[in-house]
């Protein structure tokens, strides 16, 4: 019998968690370097991923290979990132950190860690969405969806993982990842909506750090009710 650490998050589900996360950071990214540095570091934690999971399965080579390249392309991110000024910095790196802890959660670089990963990386790009907010003053739209999305890469990272160690990674699963993501969505988009309402209608004049509290609190309230 195979144990639950040794099956690999199912990869639809990481694929969408890594996409969720990288649309997060690109909502607040507000400088075209921010924004290679994401796309190149984004790249690169995918290509190191498949790297490891071909190694993994037999085929050591060529996952060596890619896991050179695609460390080659983080790097590059993370140098792009240094190009930037210090606030900007300090808003792109827990971005770019969070990415990268993801991706390696997903690969998974260390079974047995996966939710760890998954919850560390998740964090991160939390902080660069609120950091985001406080500090550069990014408008209220962006940063809200950025916090659903970056809620949403949790949630379908942790989904990826739970369903791999029920059901193995050769299970039919796709419709279910796909609708569970899609229900995600929708939770976040409906409570980005009603704090937007909340806001446009003066009720006590809640600030943005008020709004993100509401936003959280239904997303996570929902999400936990819903699996």
């Amino acid at each position: 019998m195979v144990g639950v650490t040794d099956r690999d998050p199912l990869p639809l589900g990481s694929a969408l968690s890594l996409c969720s996360a990288a649309v997060a950071t690109a909502l607040v990214a507000t400088t075209g370097v921010q924004r290679t540095a994401l796309l190149a570091t984004v790249g690169g934690v995918a290509v190191v991923a498949l790297g490891i999971r071909l190694a993994r399965h037999g085929h050591r080579l060529v996952g060596g290979l890619l896991f050179v390249a695609g460390a080659g392309g983080v790097a590059i991110g993370f140098s792009r990132g240094l190009s930037t000024t210090p606030s900007l910095q300090f808003e792109i790196y827990p971005a770019l950190v969070g990415v990268t802890l993801l991706g390696l959660g997903l690969a998974p670089v260390r079974r047995g860690w996966e939710r760890w990963f998954v919850t560390a990386g998740s964090a991160a790009v939390l902080a660069a969405v609120v950091t985001s907010g406080v500090v550069r003053g990014t408008a209220t739209v962006p940063i809200l969806l950025a916090g659903v999305a970056t809620v949403v890469a949790w949630d379908v990272g942790e989904q990826a993982v739970n369903l791999s160690n029920h059901v193995g990674t050769d299970a039919r699963t796709h419709r279910v990842e796909l609708v569970h993501g899609a229900a995600a969505v929708g939770v976040g988009v409906a409570a980005v909506a009603m704090a937007l309402f909340v806001q446009n209608v003066h009720v006590t004049g809640v600030p943005l750090s008020g709004l993100g509290v509401l936003l959280g609190a239904t997303v996570v309230l929902t999400t936990a009710l819903y699996n």
